[in-house]
């Protein structure tokens, strides 16, 4: 008998990486709740530095978000996953 293997389709994802105050860190810990986010990493020094990945359809409104969380003071950067 032959076992079928179901596999999930492929999800194009895009890796980000910001800096951000520790004062708006836990608001955006919340934020990270309402996205598909893969490999979360956050170094802590004078600020936190936050690295990950993102399915890429969600990229553009994480940006968005994190910007108004961040009074248009964090950048967020993206780059392609091959």
């Amino acid at each position: 008998m032959l076992n079928v293997c179901q596999s999930e389709p492929l999800v194009e994802k895009k890796k980000f990486s910001f800096a951000v105050e520790y004062a708006r860190y836990d608001d955006i810990k919340r934020i990270y709740k309402t996205f598909h986010i893969d490999s979360l990493t956050e170094q802590y020094g004078s600020l936190v530095e936050a690295q990950g990945m993102i399915v890429a359809q969600e990229a553009d409104e994480f940006r968005v978000q994190i910007r108004n969380c961040t009074h248009g003071q964090t950048e967020v950067h993206f780059t392609s996953c091959i």
